[in-house]
């Protein structure tokens, strides 16, 4: 309530600005997409149908008025409908803002999704906004989060000092879904320090670009977006109660492109409130880009990475020593048909825990198809051990306008 009386208190404020005339822009996509679960549940409560349905929307607006040359503002909500699981139902705000730029000097006020990193897997410097597991437990959407982000570019290099305010837990699968732990997860949060939910957060990232490399730098003070879990009893059932830990990370990340060869890392170190060291991660990836297979054949993109992070490995920190190798195959059609396609081995267990794969396919300039697989193969050990039943495929058609 307080989040969606915020939301509409901003909407209203921009509504208002002056006017200026433009045209007006409203694109986005729906999506109405299919999970397939072959394998019976695993838990009591859990929907036993082979179909779980959902509907969800990304929407932009560009309103018809402005403020000026030098302002700006945008709304970009998502919504999502779950026909099984109600905990995946969602409207979120993943853009709503005031933006004014002049001068190398840019300042942003409203819900953002700030993304940093370089990785294509795992980005552990990547911890201003939400992760949305409940969109693909192995996916990157993120969600939207306030913030005011004061950004100033010069011929050294971009700085951003960025000030959060109301965090936003990890939303999990409720009883009835799939995905979920062998507990059902409170609804309760448990925060260790701070003001809970009200904890104002502070970041700050610099970034430059010198020729082929790239590089980052990063500070990030408030709660790490994945929590820890303790145990806890909700209508007197033991339930997960996840609990969010108060803390300093500094981060960086480096790219850098020879041609055909791209080589990526991210390095973080956190740190306790007092400054003693914590845990750390990092991250290294390549890829490489054959190009055409053949005369006017499919692109084809090989991707690598290795990640290891000194966190517990749980459901929501699965990858703590794994390696990562996929492939991508862009065909370069009039229908932009492309398919990626990761494995995942870890190498604690010496095994795949892992695979994923996504064709997508454009009809016209109207409609996509996309047909995905989530594979769980580590049986009943490892990270996705809770998981084990839960392999599926996708289905999806997008309408675009």
């Amino acid at each position: 309530m307080r989040r969606a009386t915020a939301a509409a208190a901003l909407i209203g404020i921009l509504a208002q600005a002056p006017l200026r005339a433009v045209e007006p822009v409203f694109s986005g996509q729906v999506d109405a997409e299919t999970r397939l679960f072959w394998d019976p549940p695993r838990y009591p409560g859990q929907s036993g149908s082979l179909a779980d349905p959902s509907v969800d929307a990304d929407l932009s607006l560009a309103p018809p008025r402005a403020l000026g040359s030098s302002f700006d503002y945008a709304i970009e909500p998502y919504l999502r409908w779950d026909a099984v699981d109600p905990h995946r139902d969602l409207l979120d705000l993943h853009r709503c803002e005031l933006t004014f730029d002049r001068r190398g000097v840019r300042l942003k006020a409203g819900y953002d999704v700030v993304a940093w990193g370089v990785l294509d897997f795992v980005n552990p410097v990547d911890v201003l906004n939400q992760a949305d597991v409940l969109d693909d437990f192995l996916g990157r959407r993120r969600l939207g989060q306030p913030m005011l982000d004061l950004t100033w570019t010069s011929g050294l290099g971009a700085l951003d000092a960025i000030v959060l305010a109301g965090f936003r837990p990890m939303a999990l699968p409720g009883v009835e879904g799939r995905l979920r732990p062998g507990l059902a997860v409170s609804n309760a949060a448990d925060y260790q320090g701070g003001w809970g939910w009200a904890q104002p957060e502070a970041a700050l990232h610099y970034s430059e670009t010198l020729g082929a490399f790239y590089l980052g730098l990063s500070y990030f003070r408030g709660y790490r977006p994945q929590p820890d879990f303790g145990l806890a009893f909700q209508g007197g059932m033991p339930t997960l109660l996840p609990q969010y830990v108060l803390e300093q990370q500094a981060g960086f990340e480096g790219q850098w492109t020879l041609e055909s060869l791209t080589l990526k890392t991210e390095d973080v170190v956190r740190l306790n409130l007092d400054g003693t060291r914590g845990t750390r991660a990092c991250g290294f990836g390549a890829r490489y880009d054959q190009g055409a297979l053949f005369a006017g054949g499919p692109g084809l993109a090989l991707l690598a990475e290795f990640d290891a992070d000194e966190l517990p490995q749980t459901l929501v920190v699965p990858f703590t020593n794994d390696v990562f190798a996929g492939f991508r195959l862009s065909f370069n059609d009039a229908s932009s048909t492309d398919l990626t396609a990761w494995m995942v081995w870890d190498r604690n267990l010496c095994r795949p825990v892992a695979a994923i794969a996504d064709l997508h396919r454009r009809v016209g300039d109207w409609v996509g198809l996309d047909l995905g697989y989530r594979g769980i193969l580590a049986g009943g050990v490892g990270p996705f051990a809770d998981l084990s039943a839960d392999s599926h495929a996708l289905a999806k058609v997008d309408v675009y306008f």
